[in-house]
């Protein structure tokens, strides 16, 4: 029985410690959610440490498996959802007047032709030749802008 204790133990200190390791490279990175990668070393360590002699119940494995499925799936979908929001969202803004910086203190009016993916497949706002970025945007206008 204290082997089995033991391996307990063991398994608690080993998750706490992924927890920990992930939890700093997530707070690094300015993220405080668990990923999936998080979950898959959870579910590994799971593994390493069971009791041989007690393995761990198949359909409770497969029920691990179907939630991580599921999650990367809501994942995948969510990501799909907020890009189509960004689209329509910068869609809406062709036709019209946009006040921009150029981050030096330099501000300009364009009118915006459409929207387009940059070189780091973000989008982006194309009026004439040239491409700005969403985050270069002050004020939009819309119709003929007033003198900022």
């Amino acid at each position: 029985m204290s082997s089995v204790q033991s391996i307990l133990t063991n398994l608690q200190n080993n998750t706490a410690a992924v927890q920990f390791q992930q939890g700093q490279k997530n707070v690094a990175a300015g993220n405080t959610e668990l990923d999936s990668n998080a979950f898959l070393n959870l579910m590994l360590i799971q593994l390493r440490n069971q009791d041989p002699t007690n393995p761990m119940d198949s359909s409770a494995f497969l029920q691990q498996q179907a939630a991580f499925t599921q999650i990367q799936k809501l994942d995948t979908l969510t990501t799909a959802v907020q890009q189509g929001n960004q689209l329509a969202n910068a869609s809406s803004l062709v036709g019209k007047n946009v006040l921009i910086t150029d981050g030096q203190g330099n501000n300009s009016t364009i009118r915006v032709d459409s929207v387009v993916l940059d070189d780091r497949n973000q989008l982006a706002l194309r009026s004439g030749g040239s491409i700005y970025t969403t985050n270069q945007i002050l004020e939009i206008y819309g119709g003929t802008p007033s003198t900022p």
